[in-house]
């Protein structure tokens, strides 16, 4: 090749690496669907288990975008979004195995998926928070229930242990991904009978739940219990929230505790997330050497599927030497999870190795 022919490659691969990335960013899962053939419905059941596999592959590409502590919340609201967004964000399928053991179907497909708004959905439930950048919350509720009599922690020496109604809102709260105190705080020398906020404050707490559980026998198994909560900004003293509530029944004490939380759980932990602070991870610069280049449509679908990835910023040609090209990449998080994203994609055919904040990608032949 001449000097002016290899000039023009040169110019046209640099034109072409330069060109903006789209601005859909696209996920290809893969995953299997099953569903019954009911009256010789082939069809109907193809549609089915197609669905079933979508619902599996959106669930798949969720719960690697979120913390451990948020994969329950996750899971429990997942269903919300799928009911709002349907099929929509498929822009192509692809069935790549299909099996029928007697009315069973099977399938795995192949989805291409528009992600951004299931991001964003994402983002917007505060699930990307992890529990330890969440507001710590502490329990001081007041409690009289039968058999355990008067149960205030804070009037206790020592390391006492929440009441039963503390501890099942606190395992409650720490499920969904709040980062509460599970067992109330040793005092150790501290006085008893200090004001709750005050030792909220003490033991570095942002929010207290503060408040009372009260029973009253009314005859016989029957009993009322009225619930008074206050949510409450350690450092402001402000109040974010307040709950009054009054059951009767012949429920166990644990069971009336649980109809109670699950009355007012939604509103306590939607004014609770108004007091999460969203943390930007810091932008940093990396480098990202792709290796083996013979089909520069490869490179440039590879520099696609990089761009689009969560935590990518931007991505800068450094050198090209032979079949080597170097790029600066500027991205949030780490590096070998953006890489292994990279490789879940699976366009095409490659190893890659992280080391001393650099990746080297080598397209196998």
């Amino acid at each position: 090749m001449n000097l002016r022919m290899r000039f023009i490659a040169r110019l046209t691969l640099l034109i072409t690496l330069f060109l903006p990335f789209s601005a859909r960013a696209e996920s290809i899962i893969s995953a299997q669907g099953v569903a019954s053939i009911e009256g010789d419905n082939v069809a109907q059941a193809e549609n089915l288990a197609m669905q079933d596999a979508f619902h599996k592959a959106i669930i798949q590409e969720s719960v690697r975008n979120v913390p451990q502590s948020s994969v329950f919340a996750l899971l429990k609201k997942l269903p919300i979004f799928l009911s709002s967004r349907g099929t929509q964000d498929i822009s192509q399928y692809k069935i790549t195995a299909r099996t029928q053991q007697g009315s069973i179907l099977s399938l795995t497909v192949e989805f291409r998926v528009n992600d951004v708004y299931l991001r964003d959905w994402i983002s917007a439930q505060n699930f990307t928070v992890p529990s330890a950048f969440r507001p710590r919350i502490l329990l001081a509720v007041s409690c009289n229930a039968p058999g355990e009599g008067l149960h205030e922690w804070w009037y206790l020496k020592g390391k006492k242990g929440y009441a039963l109604f503390e501890s099942q809102l606190a395992l409650e709260l720490a499920q969904w991904g709040e980062n509460v105190f599970k067992e109330a705080p040793e005092l150790g020398v501290l006085a008893s009978g200090a004001d709750p906020l005050i030792l909220a404050l003490k033991f570095k707490a942002d929010l207290l739940i503060q408040g009372s559980v009260w029973f009253t026998t009314l005859g016989g198994n029957l009993y009322q219990c009225t619930l008074n909560l206050n949510l409450i900004d350690v450092n402001t003293k402000a109040s974010l929230g307040a709950w009054s509530l009054t059951r009767r029944g012949d429920l166990s004490v644990q069971d009336m505790y649980a109809v109670l939380i699950s009355s007012l759980l939604e509103d306590l932990r939607t004014r609770i997330a108004q007091r999460i602070v969203k943390i930007a991870p810091m932008i940093a610069a990396r480098q990202v050497c792709i290796e083996g280049i013979r089909d520069f449509g490869m490179h440039q679908k590879l520099l696609d599927a990089l761009s689009g990835l969560d935590g990518v910023e931007d991505i800068e040609i450094n050198t090209i030497q032979g079949h080597s090209i170097c790029h600066t990449i500027r991205i949030k998080g780490r590096l070998e999870d953006i890489m292994q994203n990279l490789k879940s994609k699976r366009i095409a055919d490659i190893d890659i190795q992280v080391k001393d904040d650099t990746a080297h990608i080598v397209i196998n032949p």
